[in-house]
């Protein structure tokens, strides 16, 4: 029999900050652990700023209280046309009490239409629950992790403020980097002390970007997140250590009302 002990979904707030940021890095898939914000030293600063922020802030974060302990956690990032799942988390000893659904309800904004998530292949049971609520696979992508090719220095190529990212890197462990080129800007996420972070293989294959950007995080390995395979001269350097299917729903057509039981 479950436990009569009162549980309280509320919004997150600067005493939560240490025990939230704590149990998403603790529940994090094993596949993603020291690939993510929640393993760098900073994150906590970086969750009580946009705590600080409140309804300005574009990431917002929902927790659950058993005896007074947070035991479950949310965190959504909103833009004006889809708010995005980012990381969810019960602890063991709150699971099978329907808190996930429940920090769900709570951290929806019926302003925005849309939500999207991204839920791992291994996690089957999720899947399926995200299904059952009215939301449809719409894409994948895949967490690939390998080595860069040797930097190239070229002219035209010129690292945003610089001094800007190093300092944020420092406070967080994380960061992203802007390199601008010939009228184009590209962004590339710096991680703790290990990865550099990209959305599109083209980028890994750039040697004079990855020369501004190495040339303030030297030895860096790559993250690549992306829904296509390796291109044929990356193949040899990257392994995929996750899987995740892109799942979304239209607030309207989910069935929402089950998430509050």
């Amino acid at each position: 029999m479950k436990s009569s002990r009162i549980e309280v979904i509320r919004k997150a707030d600067a005493r939560d900050v240490r025990a939230l940021a704590g149990l998403l890095r603790r529940e994090m898939p094993t596949e993603l652990r020291g690939l993510t914000i929640y393993d760098c030293h900073g994150v906590e600063n970086h969750v009580l700023a946009n705590i600080d922020r409140g309804a300005a802030a574009p990431v917002n974060y929902h927790v659950a209280e058993l005896d007074g302990c947070v035991a479950g956690a949310i965190e959504m990032k909103r833009t004006e046309e889809i708010q995005f799942l980012q990381y969810v988390a019960v602890a063991p000893e709150a699971r099978g009490r329907g808190v996930g659904g429940r920090l769900l309800a709570a951290a929806l904004s019926p302003d925005v239409s849309k939500l999207r998530l991204h839920v791992l292949e291994t996690n089957a049971l999720a899947r399926s629950w995200y299904a059952r609520l009215g939301m449809r696979e719409v894409g994948e992508v895949g967490w690939w992790a390998g080595c860069l090719p040797a930097p190239r220095r070229e002219t035209g190529f010129v690292l945003l403020d610089r001094a800007g990212a190093r300092a944020e890197w420092m406070r967080l462990g994380f960061t992203q980097a802007v390199v601008e080129a010939h009228g184009k800007r590209f962004a590339v996420g710096v991680l703790g002390n290990d990865w550099l972070r990209f959305g599109a293989w083209e980028l890994v294959r750039q040697a004079a970007l990855l020369a501004e950007v190495d040339a303030e995080w030297p030895g860096r390995k790559a993250l690549v997140l992306e829904s296509g395979r390796p291109p044929e001269d990356c193949r040899s350097r990257f392994v995929q250590v996750a899987r995740a299917f892109v799942m979304e729903g239209e607030l309207a057509e989910l069935q929402l009302s089950a998430l509050k039981r």
